[in-house]
């Protein structure tokens, strides 16, 4: 490695996927907090609802580090969020580049510009899934299989950061849940769309007999967790990011309470559930439309993914607003149109 020339300020920091549903909230957070920001984008990224003052636009791309390497040498940390957070994409391969590659070329760059502190936007699902509906921490992990190549390329990509701590690069990772709550529409923001079939008597019905049980997150609270664990997070530690564990029936049921609307009763089994996403699959492979459910997504909701998040809360100092009234929000927030909530946030900073 080289040496350093000199200490960058440690209010900045270099930010990617920082224009995505989360990355946004990262802006916002990071933003409010002080912090000058080097947001990396691609030319013709979405911009919109984000500031001006504070916020240098670095034009690169992920897969090639000359784009932004120099920039390194220039900030106090990096925050990595940028991933590819898709269903099924027609090449496979694409998740391997942005996912593993994209994140190895980085933390190298990272560690050639001996950045001092480098957090890391890895996924729940890189615990396993739990054999029943207890929560789990982060060290109950299980042998993780991947249902899908978002799975799985973010479990390859844990193993890139435990590579690159063990040659000494502080590299913390936060591990947020299941994300909900206002922000683009992007396929990070799943929630929503789920939320507004429940609002116009859409959805067909649950899935299984809904006992699963997932943890619930909402988004700028997951933001506030990655900057905690930048500021207090002990080097080549990993931190879940959650918020209430409720199965599928009872989040559900506590929306269309809050939406003045009928929860679904009707219970789908997985057998047909199969079944339908492998025809998406094939229809999409023939030029339809992408699938909005595939086998792998599937065979995730079969399983528990309840979480305990006490390591972040004991040693962050992090919080989580409750569930109903992070959804009283976000159905405010669809009600109103589902516009960018951070459209007029920065006319006064």
């Amino acid at each position: 490695m080289n040496s350093p020339t000199e200490t960058a300020p440690t209010d900045r920091i270099f930010l990617t996927g920082g224009t995505g549903y989360l990355g946004k909230h990262l802006v916002r957070e990071f933003r409010h907090a002080g912090y000058e920001l080097f947001l990396l984008t691609r030319p013709h990224a979405d911009r919109s609802g984000l500031p001006l003052d504070g916020v240098r636009y670095i034009e690169g791309d992920l897969l090639e580090p000359s784009s932004y390497a120099e920039v390194l040498e220039k900030v106090g940390a990096v925050v990595h969020s940028a991933g590819l957070v898709s269903a099924w994409e027609s090449d496979r391969k694409r998740f391997d580049r942005i996912n593993v590659q994209g994140l190895a070329g980085l933390l190298e760059a990272c560690a050639q510009a001996h950045v001092p502190r480098v957090v890391y936007t890895s996924s729940f699902f890189t615990l396993g899934p739990g054999a029943d509906g207890r929560p789990r921490t982060e060290s109950q992990g299980v042998p993780a299989v991947g249902f899908n190549d978002y799975d799985r390329t973010k479990i390859l990509a844990a193993e890139v950061v435990n590579e690159y701590r063990h040659d000494g690069l502080d590299v913390v990772s936060v591990l947020p849940t299941v994300l909900y709550g206002p922000g683009p529409r992007t396929q990070g923001n799943h929630v929503a769309t789920l939320l507004e079939k429940l609002v116009a008597g859409r959805m067909p019905g649950l899935l299984g007999d809904g006992s699963q049980c997932w943890n619930y997150v909402h988004v700028a609270d997951a933001a506030r967790g990655h900057r905690l664990a930048l500021e207090r997070g002990d080097a080549g530690r990993n931190y879940l990011l959650g918020g209430e564990n409720r199965t599928l029936r009872e989040f559900l049921e506590l929306a269309a309470e809050l939406a003045g609307v009928e929860p679904p009763r009707r219970k789908i089994g997985f057998a047909m559930l199969s079944a339908v996403a492998r025809w998406q699959v094939v229809r999409a492979r023939m030029g339809g439309p992408p699938p909005e459910l595939t086998p792998g997504m599937v065979r995730a909701y079969r399983h528990h993914w309840a979480f305990d998040d006490t390591r972040a809360r004991e040693e962050l100092g992090y919080r989580s607003r409750s569930l109903r009234e992070g959804l009283e929000e976000t159905l405010r927030w669809l009600q109103a149109g589902g516009d960018s909530p951070f459209r007029d946030e920065w006319s006064g900073m």
